[in-house]
């Protein structure tokens, strides 16, 4: 595992757990917000575009995440 690809993954504690639709709800809002080239600061918007980016690396690839 690259250091990039430690820092961007955080396994969350099983009460911080997000569901699947959760997660995918924000990625999509991530994906409009960067195509409406809306910057934010915000640490967890930065670690969300850091997953988004890693999984189109894996995906590139050809790896599953």
């Amino acid at each position: 595992m690259t250091d990039r690809e430690s820092n961007a993954y955080h396994c969350p504690e099983p009460e911080e757990a997000l569901s699947p639709e959760t997660i995918d709800g924000m990625v999509r809002l991530a994906i409009e917000r960067a195509r409406a080239g809306v910057v934010s600061d915000d640490p967890e918007a930065m670690a969300i575009r850091e997953m988004v980016d890693l999984a189109v690396e894996k995906a590139r690839a050809g790896r599953t995440a």
